[in-house]
């Protein structure tokens, strides 16, 4: 009798008798190879809260003579976000806005001009996107008006009086869902090449001079400046801002604040700002 050689597709005597339990660990040993070949393996997942700061840095100039309403406002991420230890947003990764108002293009004189852009979204280390918004608590409606950005300051250093916002300015932002992110499984402490980076977290306990962890960030406080009558110009720590009406970002801290109309008495006071707070500002200008 002619003896058949097993092709590809038969099992040989000995692998047909193979116990059942043979299988299934193979099975599993060749899911587990692929997964850490697409990289779902070695990867853990960290939650990322509601309302957390997420600073920004505009890309370019947005003014109310090169945007329109529902152009894209882009931003990049200005530090590490770090949660648990884990890098969920890198510094520069991309996030953006939308434009939903301009008043006054292409009339340099406007009293009213301005940009309104609200906050859309940032990108996360695995590629999701979480929205962001501007307050650090959230609107009570999704559409609030108190979400979004009004840019009427005139950019400095142009050669035309221009309105909007100027390229590399900060924006403190914040996440407007909770979301779980993939991370790498190991640490910040415990990332790195060879050995050392395979020992994890106690191996930063063996480095001679450990460098301190950063301070957890501060958070800015929105401030809404009004007057009667408006139109005033503000000024913080001798800094044009805007004009009234006007709600803008302030680092916590002392700050000197002015608003002045013209025939009109300057209203003037040093202002504490506490971290995450809202405070509203209302000056009464009187005439001369």
């Amino acid at each position: 009798m002619e003896t058949v050689k097993p092709t590809s597709l038969q099992l040989s005597e000995a692998e047909a008798h193979r116990p059942p339990c043979f299988w299934v660990r193979s099975l599993v040993f060749a899911v587990a190879c692929l997964a850490l070949a697409d990289g779902t393996l070695g990867a853990a997942q960290v939650r990322l809260r509601e309302g957390t700061l997420v600073r920004l840095k505009l890309l370019y100039n947005v003014t109310t003579d090169n945007v329109a309403r529902g152009d894209r406002v882009e931003f990049d991420v200005a530090e590490d976000l770090i949660v648990s230890d884990h890098v969920v947003i890198s510094k520069g990764a991309p996030a953006w806005g939308q434009v939903v108002e301009v008043k006054g293009a292409g009339k340099k004189s406007a009293k009213d001009a301005s940009v309104t852009f609200r906050l859309m979204a940032v990108k996360m280390v695995d590629n999701q996107q979480v929205p962001l918004r501007v307050m650090p608590t959230k609107p009570k409606k999704s559409d609030s008006a108190d979400n979004d950005i009004v840019e009427d300051s005139v950019i400095p250093g142009m050669e035309e009086r221009t309105i909007g916002a100027a390229r590399g300015r900060d924006y403190a932002a914040y996440t407007d869902a909770e979301v779980l992110v993939s991370v790498p499984d190991a640490p910040l402490g415990a990332q790195g090449g060879g050995a050392a980076g395979l020992r994890g977290p106690a191996s930063a306990a063996a480095l001679p001079n450990p460098e301190p962890a950063p301070p957890p960030p501060v958070e800015d406080a929105y401030v809404d400046f009004n007057s009667a009558p408006s139109g005033g110009d503000v000024m913080v720590d001798n800094r044009f801002r805007g004009n009234t009406p006007l709600k803008i970002t302030l680092p916590p801290g002392r700050h000197l604040i002015e608003i002045r109309l013209a025939g009109h008495r300057p209203w003037i006071r040093n202002m504490m700002v506490d971290p995450g707070s809202k405070p509203s500002v209302r000056a009464a200008l009187d005439q001369e």
